[in-house]
């Protein structure tokens, strides 16, 4: 990790500390500060998968459906809106754009702790893979691989890892990021051909919807809750009450990193 250091950063992490200089040049950048913590990583690969079946769990079910509006949902009594960089054109959201990102996927083992490097340059290792990055390319929605990007995530991760060069390159990953200047989480009543159909929108994230979904769910929660005291003085209802009781329609995509 190089770069300022922030001041939340030795109140989350106890045993955040500078790396010390003689071993810092053994395997970081050396023009760089180096620090070192211990926080937990997310294998999403893994994680997705077992939040959905949670949901099927509780009665959920998944449809994956190409829609142009929110009209095509109009028999749905609530629509949640995750629908990450399509927000774009689905809500006509101009503040949406993508943040293009591309990484290369490698098979390394041997690796067992992640190293970041100003923004744009990572090694994150996963549980059966090594994932190196990468790019933040704000207003670029190509989602084919540029071999340009592809050489310098590599040249600059095996400044920092020179052991990767052993690893086995799997394959390149390109995914849009869901820019946008802040989140937005709120609930909006449309006029769906003559019914008021309430949308929880839960979209804007960036990179970091991943490090925010549990705080952003319980914030979409309460917006949900609240909206629903003041046009059913509904008592509170948690999820597993809503999923069997509203025929809703959650929107999302999905990212490729």
């Amino acid at each position: 990790m190089g770069g300022a250091v922030p001041e939340y950063a030795t109140k989350l992490f106890p045993d955040f500390r500078e790396i010390d200089p003689k071993a810092q040049s053994a395997f970081m950048i050396p023009q760089q500060p180096g620090y070192t913590f211990t926080t937990w990583q997310c294998d999403c690969s893994k994680y997705l998968p077992w939040l959905m079946d949670q949901i099927k769990a509780m009665g959920g079910r998944f449809i994956r459906h190409h829609i142009n509006a929110f009209t095509d949902l109009k028999d749905f009594d609530l629509i949640v809106n995750c629908t990450g960089i399509n927000a774009n054109f689905i809500t006509n959201d101009k503040k949406m754009q993508p943040d293009r990102g591309q990484v290369i996927v490698v098979k390394a083992p041997w690796i067992n702790h992640f190293y970041i490097s100003g923004t744009d340059t990572y090694i994150l290792p996963r549980m059966e893979e090594v994932v190196l990055g990468g790019t933040h390319q704000v207003g670029d929605y190509n989602l084919k691989e540029n071999p340009e990007d592809t050489k310098k995530i590599w040249r600059e991760c095996l400044k920092i890892c020179p052991s990767l060069k052993y690893g086995e390159i799997k394959e390149v990953r390109v995914g849009l990021r869901p820019g946008r200047s802040a989140i937005r989480i709120e609930v909006e009543e449309m006029n769906l051909d003559g019914k008021t159909v309430p949308v929880l929108h839960n979209y804007g994230h960036g990179g970091a919807g991943v490090t925010f979904h549990w705080g952003c769910a319980i914030e979409a929660s309460d917006a949900l809750q609240t909206y629903l005291k003041k046009t059913k003085n509904s008592s509170k209802l948690s999820i597993k009450d809503i999923i069997p009781m509203v025929n809703a329609a959650t929107l999302s995509c999905q990212s490729k990193l």
